[in-house]
């Protein structure tokens, strides 16, 4: 038993609560975990065995994101749906990049054309192909002068 608490505690999803439910479900989170990768070596013994000091988290961090795994791919249906804090979520962790989150090659915020004059104040969504910068209709080409 003395084993199973140093090992739940290294790696606890416990947190300061005063409803014993909660404590209750993060105690049998905490055990679960220690269980299913204890299992998971049984099955898988040479899973990760060159790197056994940290295998257990890099189990952890799998399992968690093979659990959310289908809820971020729904979730990416329907990408204009997602709150601006869930886009910068998941562009950290790589699931979306600007070019797949532009609506038909479009950056998805108006910017000032770079090549305009600052008087002008031209903004638009439309960018150069190559590098990204921010080109109005009367500058507009496939490429932007600088990258040819």
């Amino acid at each position: 038993m003395d084993n199973l608490d140093h090992l739940a505690g290294l790696f606890s999803v416990k947190r300061k609560t005063r409803r014993w439910p909660l404590v209750l479900l993060f105690n049998m989170l905490d055990v679960g975990a220690v269980a299913s990768f204890v299992f998971w070596i049984a099955n898988y013994p040479d899973w990760e065995k060159l790197r056994r000091a940290s295998r257990r988290r890099r189990f952890l961090v799998k399992v968690g994101t093979d659990l959310v795994e289908d809820k971020i791919n729904r979730r990416l249906q329907r990408p204009r749906a997602l709150r601006k804090h869930s886009k910068a979520a998941l562009r950290t962790l790589n699931y979306l990049n600007p070019q797949k989150e532009a609506h038909r090659g479009q950056p998805a915020e108006k910017k000032r054309c770079y090549l305009c004059r600052r008087d002008q104040d031209r903004k638009t969504r439309t960018s150069c192909t190559d590098c990204g910068n921010r080109v109005c209709q009367e500058h507009l080409t496939t490429v932007c002068d600088e990258c040819l």
